[in-house]
C-alpha cells in the first residue's frame, strides 16, 4: 500500500519510521551483532574494485558498511547517503575519519554533483525494496545517475528472494551493464551481489 502514495507522503512516512527505529534502538537490524551481516559486509568489500577514489553509498544507515570499507581503503573519498536523519547524526556521532555523512532530501544529487562530482563506485546495500514502484525508481534513480561517470561501477546487495528483480530494475533504469552477480548461501537468509557498471560511450 505504501507504493501507492505520492513520494513526498511516502517518503515523509519511511523517513518518521527510520528515525523512530534509530531513536529507539541501538542497532535495529543487528548490524554490528549478526554474523549474517558481518558476512554480507565481508563479501561486499571483496566486490569491490582493488582501488579507487570515491564512493557513494545510498541507503548508508548509521555507517556501519562505510566504516568497515574505510579500514580496507584508506584513501577513498567515501560519502553516506540516507534517508533517516537520526540514522545520519548516529554515523556523524562515530566521528569515522574521512567519512562523510548525508541526508538524501529534495536535490541533494545536483548538489552532490556540485561539491563531490561524480563517484566510481555506488553502493545499494538491502535498500532497493524500500522505494516503492517503478515510477518512484525513477524519480529516485534518474537524478543519482547523475553521479556516475562512464566506467563506474555499481554494486547492489540483496536478499536472494529479491535481488533479480530489484538488480535487474536497477541496471535498466540506470542504463547499466551486468559484469556479475554472485549467490551467497547464507544459511540464515541467501543474498546476491550484482556487480554492473556504466557503459563508456
Amino acid at each position: 500500500m505504501l507504493s501507492l502514495l505520492p513520494r513526498n507522503v511516502r517518503t515523509r512516512l519511511q523517513r518518521t519510521s527510520f528515525d523512530a527505529l534509530f531513536k529507539t534502538s541501538r542497532d535495529p537490524w543487528g548490524y554490528q551483532e549478526s554474523v549474517y551481516e558481518a558476512d554480507k559486509r565481508t563479501a561486499l568489500i571483496n566486490s569491490l574494485p582493488n582501488t579507487f577514489e570515491s564512493l557513494l553509498e545510498v541507503g548508508c544507515a548509521d555507517g556501519h558498511n562505510l566504516a568497515a570499507i574505510r579500514e580496507v581503503y584508506l584513501s577513498a573519498k567515501l560519502v553516506g547517503l540516507d534517508i533517516s536523519s537520526e540514522a545520519i547524526k548516529r554515523a556523524q556521532n562515530q566521528k569515522l575519519k574521512n567519512i562523510e555523512f548525508v541526508q538524501a532530501v529534495p536535490g541533494i544529487s545536483a548538489k552532490l554533483r556540485e561539491t563531490h562530482g561524480t563517484f566510481e563506485v555506488m553502493v545499494f546495500s538491502e535498500m532497493l525494496y524500500y522505494i516503492g514502484n517503478k515510477a518512484a525508481w525513477k524519480e529516485l534513480l534518474t537524478p543519482l545517475g547523475s553521479l556516475l561517470r562512464p566506467g563506474s561501477i555499481v554494486i547492489a546487495v540483496h536478499p536472494a528472494s529479491d535481488a533479480t528483480l530489484l538488480h535487474d530494475r536497477l541496471c535498466e533504469i540506470m542504463g547499466l551493464e551486468v559484469a556479475s552477480s554472485i549467490h551467497y548461501a547464507d544459511e540464515s537468509r541467501p543474498y546476491e551481489i550484482r556487480i554492473a557498471t556504466l557503459p563508456k560511450r
